[in-house]
């Protein structure tokens, strides 16, 4: 058959389509190449040694799981041979819709016999720099999907519906129709009633027409990147500025880029305007006129940034010639100089405290003693002192967001009143203190994002009021403490990006907390199986244990909103928006590696930040789902 045309793939119809998502000021071109693998050897080695074979388990209408033999494309081999050859693959896919040129390159093979696809499932697929996509010769191939108790037909000579979904995805973040976002679980769901519509989202249609709502949703989300990328440029020059001390030995230098800093207030004001005609525009949905004003943002966050780097600099070369200040011990040692001393005399009530929250932030009770210490986003260095256990009457303790390194002191198990300890996102090592466990208020603990590189100590959980224990990519081996249990309360629990081994403790459906429960313990080594004692008596807001070595079957997980239970060991098991029809109210008679639970399609994304669950200043691009 022929590769290209009205009854296989239709190119025109892809660049016309496409053509609906150019933004006004925007300019799409587009390059067919052909090449033949019987004439390319490299393309053929790479094809060849990215193709793989599996067996699945596919779910069929009548509610019964058989094996089916596949052929696929190994996506991520597939992307690391495409590199090698140095093909138009090497070219950067900017984020920016802004930037002056993007390079999308879309991969489209096309086989003469049998059924190929991409990672077992797909006939197009999404990475970060490039799209790779399949056309069979095989008109009427019955795909995983049912509809009715009827089976849901592709004809894989058309891959024109599946690569328009792809490319929507990587140009703009528009998901599939069934495929949602929960801002508060921070994950992604499904919901199949919205996987209807004859439009290139839809799983169970055949249409290729981009509507207006869907390119609405990617110039809205074309507007949250570009209002994300200038916070992000603001909040860097605001950083810069913060480290610029202004005195009077430097005072000339100040009046000497008086245009600099002109111009930097300027670029600034002009920022904050157009965030709020962006604002207005979005809230009255006009995005033609939003997304008209992107390249304006980026080029006026851009000069705040550029205008900033280029006056501290100015301060920074009087400084050169200036004699090197003493150098200044890190800040958190205010601690030892100011409030230590006036702690360890006994005059707890009598220190000026408000003047004191000038040099460091503290709140105090009305008589003057501390409750709150509160230097987060500070650029503090050092360590934490052991003299931090004087603070016997702190009910809070924010130090994220720092550069502190050593441990965290034994002397923390004397703050009998520490409510909340966070000391998240710094340079902090182990070993963690298992005198927290002995606090008798702590409500939650917040380490994530440190290179503890330690075991979690038992005694940690015999702080019986936890409801927050947050070691999330902490670098974390050993076991999860069977005495978890013991914290009844707790009803967010993550352990998830560590290295922590063993099996999981049965004492995990102890936990009931007073909200839905949150286990997220995916991406480490557990082995074994799910223990079946494992009846957890509260309801599951969030159950992960992807990416570990378990396998066997599933306890009874309750009315869980989300569970994520793929890549182990037992093979693929994705259990998504439980419960589901399917299992009658409850996801609990699934076992690795099959789940009787609704059809799983994973979705490329573009690449993200690593994750975090710390509040941000920038709006967060939530994928929107389009009717």
């Amino acid at each position: 058959y022929a590769p290209i045309g009205v009854d296989s793939f239709d190119y025109r119809a892809l660049r016309h389509e496409l053509l609906k998502l150019k933004l006004p000021r925007q300019e799409f071109s587009f390059r067919l190449t052909t090449a033949s693998m019987a004439d390319d050897v490299a393309l053929a080695s790479a094809f060849t040694t990215s193709l793989r074979t599996a067996v699945i388990p596919t779910l069929s209408p009548n509610g019964r799981f058989s094996p089916t033999r596949v052929s696929y494309i190994d996506s991520t081999r597939m992307r690391q041979q495409l590199h090698a050859l140095d093909t138009d693959a090497s070219a950067h896919d900017h984020a920016a819709p802004s930037a002056p040129t993007r390079h999308v390159p879309i991969f489209l093979f096309s086989v003469a016999d049998g059924a190929l696809f991409v990672d077992k499932y797909h006939r197009a697929k999404a990475l970060d720099d490039m799209i790779i996509a399949v056309q069979s010769n095989e008109r009427s191939h019955v795909t995983r999907i049912s509809c009715n108790a009827r089976a849901v037909y592709a004809d894989l000579r058309k891959p024109l519906q599946p690569m328009l979904a792809a490319v929507a995805l990587r140009l703009g973040g528009l998901l599939p129709a069934h495929v949602s976002y929960s801002q508060s679980r921070k994950a992604a769901y499904q919901d199949w009633l919205w996987a209807v519509g004859e439009h290139p989202l839809s799983a169970l249609g055949a249409g290729h027409h981009i509507t207006q709502t869907h390119r609405d949703v990617v110039w809205r989300n074309y507007v949250a990147r570009a209002m994300e990328r200038s916070l992000a440029a603001v909040n860097a020059a605001h950083y810069v500025l913060q480290r610029v001390r202004p005195s009077r030995a430097n005072y000339a230098a100040l009046v000497r880029n008086a245009p600099l800093v002109a111009r930097m207030r300027a670029a600034y004001n002009t920022t904050r305007v157009t965030w709020r005609s962006l604002a207005a525009d979005v809230r009255v949905l006009d995005f033609d006129r939003a997304a008209g004003r992107i390249a304006e943002l980026d080029a006026a966050a851009a000069d705040v940034h550029s205008l900033a780097v280029r006056i501290a600099d100015a301060f920074h070369e009087l400084r050169c010639v200036l004699p090197a200040p003493r150098a200044r011990a890190a800040d958190i040692d205010i601690f030892n100089q100011q409030v230590y001393p006036a702690l360890s005399a006994g005059t707890t009530g009598t220190f000026n405290c408000p003047k004191l929250n000038g040099v460091i932030q503290v709140k105090c009770t009305a008589s003057g003693v501390i409750s709150e210490v509160l230097l987060d986003s500070k650029g503090l260095s050092g360590t934490i002192p052991s003299t931090i256990g004087l603070l016997t009457r702190v009910v809070l303790v924010m130090l994220y967001n720092n550069a502190l390194r050593g441990s965290i002191p034994t002397e923390v198990g004397t703050m009998n009143a520490l409510e909340q300890f966070n000391v998240r996102s710094n340079q902090l090592v182990g070993p963690l203190p298992s005198e927290l466990g002995a606090l008798p208020a702590l409500l939650a603990f917040n380490a994530h994002t440190n290179p503890l590189a330690t075991t979690i100590p038992p005694q940690l959980f015999n702080a019986r009021t936890l409801f927050v224990v947050n070691l999330f990519g902490a670098q974390l081996s050993g076991t999860l403490p069977s005495t978890v249990g013991l914290a009844s309360r707790i009803y967010q629990l993550y352990v998830d990006h560590n290295q922590l081994s063993g099996s999981l403790p049965t004492e995990l459906g102890l936990l009931s907390g007073t909200n839905p429960v949150q286990l997220l313990l995916n991406d480490n080594r557990f082995e074994g199986t799910i223990p079946s004692q494992a009846v957890f008596v509260n309801p599951l807001d969030a159950f992960q244990v992807h990416n570990n070595r378990l396998s066997g079957a599933l306890p009874p997980l309750g009315a869980a909103s989300f569970c994520a239970l793929h890549d182990n060991d037992g093979g693929d098991l994705n259990c998504y928006t439980c419960p589901t029809p399917t299992l009658g109210g409850v996801c609990a008679s699934a076992s690795l590696p099959s789940c009787a639970c609704s059809p799983y399609v994973p979705v490329a994304s573009p690449p993200t930040k690593a994750p975090t669950r710390a509040p941000t200043l920038a709006p967060q691009n939530v994928p929107t789902r389009a009717p």
